[in-house]
């Protein structure tokens, strides 16, 4: 399951998380008609080698009737790289944003079809980590 703010909260403790700009992003997954947020979290643009990723519904785990997927966030020094991969390994989706276009705070979806379902990523720029989504029932 998507995580909530991981990157900003381990940030706090670094100088740098106080200015952005941030890349914030929403996990959403689709499953028989109906999306769920999963979580969401903040990761500070421009810092390179800042990495991270989430997964779901990997064998065994919480999320069964979920399809596996991971995403990864890779910092560089103009921006982040995300890039959604399936349960094998196989690039699905891959963006590069921009320092320049978090900064203006717009915002991007990245849709990936999972067989019969679908899992959608919304993205936007940020100056802050501050009201980072919970899901239902956190």
């Amino acid at each position: 399951m998507g995580s909530v703010g991981w990157f900003c909260l381990l940030g706090v403790l670094m100088p740098a998380c106080a200015s952005g700009p941030y890349m914030k992003y929403e996990e959403y997954y689709t499953t028989m008609g109906t999306e769920r947020y999963l979580g969401g979290g903040c990761v500070l643009a421009g810092e390179e080698g800042l990495n991270g990723s989430s997964s779901s519904g990997a064998a065994g785990g919480a999320n069964q009737d979920m399809q596996p997927y991971s995403i990864a966030y890779e910092g560089r020094s103009v921006g982040i790289t995300v890039s959604v991969k399936d349960g094998t390994g196989h690039l699905l989706a891959q963006r590069d944003y921009s320092n320049d276009f978090l900064d203006t705070g717009k915002s991007d979806d990245i849709v990936v079809p999972l067989e019969d379902d679908v899992l959608r990523l919304h993205i936007f720029g940020a100056q802050d980590c501050n009201d980072i989504k919970v899901p239902e029932g956190d």
